[in-house]
């Protein structure tokens, strides 16, 4: 029995570190890497108008100060080391231009859409899929965005039972509990784009698989990198002055693009490799003259 649970589980170990190799291969096949460089670049243009569009978005249900307290803590996770810096550039934004109107969020919101129609294009290819038109992919940007507001509003109850949630536990579990957490959300955000995006039809389960390995490598990077800049290993002021904000949000954005299209890649790896089992056990059916499996 032991050595069965053995030979399995090398088995499987096996299987895995060849379709984590094959995903390189695949990344580096379609050019991820200047993919990534790209969703940083249109991040940088993108960023702003999308944290103003989710403010006036979340404005038309809740009270500006309520939209403000719950999208902050948000910024504190998705871009460590520079989130007080964006804050102050919205805060600043918000100040002088006042309540954003319809023509204003509507601009906004197509401004905001350009880092998603880049994203699709990128998942396109990484899938091999047809790509669309250019109109079709700003639409599509479109709705990401406003889904990206709708998913920030139902966020709100869920942000205040898990605050609830962690004042009934002591430190530690607060800790892990909020690691897990963070996880579970990135998981499902980087599914449904994973799902959406692409021009054709995605396997859940592999779909899921990738991005379950892309949201723990994320947070492990985010960990990693605040843990960076916290030890004055360098220091970007020195070398940038007042750009060094700038040059830490575009390093995180390509760090944080080139893990959500490695995961991508490893969706489709498994994918095909789940599709080529599935046509050896037919062939192999078939040669027995039974009946394929469904």
């Amino acid at each position: 029995m032991a050595r069965r649970i053995t030979a399995r589980i090398q088995k499987s170990l096996k299987q895995f570190s060849g379709i984590v190799v094959e995903a390189v291969e695949r990344y580096s096949r379609h050019e991820c890497a200047a993919r990534a460089a790209a969703l940083a670049y249109h991040l940088l243009f993108s960023l702003f108008p999308l944290l103003l569009f989710l403010v006036f978005f979340g404005s038309q249900f809740l009270e500006d100060a309520s939209v403000e307290e719950f999208l902050f803590p948000y910024l504190e996770t998705a871009m460590p080391a520079i989130a007080d810096s964006v804050k102050r550039v919205v805060l600043q934004t918000l100040q002088a231009r006042g309540s954003v109107g319809v023509i204003g969020g509507l601009l906004l919101l197509w401004s905001a859409s350009g880092v998603f129609s880049v994203l699709t294009a990128a998942l396109n290819t990484i899938w091999e899929a047809p790509a669309r038109p250019y109109w079709r992919r700003r639409m599509i940007g479109v709705l990401a965005v406003i889904l990206a507001g709708v998913l920030f509003l139902s966020s709100i109850p869920l942000s205040t039972l898990t605050s609830w949630a962690r004042s009934q536990s002591n430190g530690s579990v607060q800790h892990y509990l909020g690691l897990l957490l963070d996880v579970v959300v990135l998981a499902l955000l980087f599914w449904a784009l994973y799902r959406i995006l692409p021009n054709k039809h995605v396997d859940p389960n592999a779909s899921l698989f990738g991005a379950g390995v892309a949201a723990v490598a994320w947070k492990i990077a985010q960990i990693g990198m605040v843990s960076y800049l916290s030890l004055g290993l360098t220091n970007y002021g020195l070398i940038y002055g007042s750009l060094a904000s700038v040059v830490v949000l575009m390093i995180w954005s390509y760090l944080s693009g080139t893990i959500l299209l490695y995961g991508a890649a490893l969706a489709v790896t498994l994918e095909e490799e789940r599709l080529e089992a599935a046509h050896a056990r037919v062939g192999a059916s078939q040669e027995r003259g039974e009946e394929p499996p469904r």
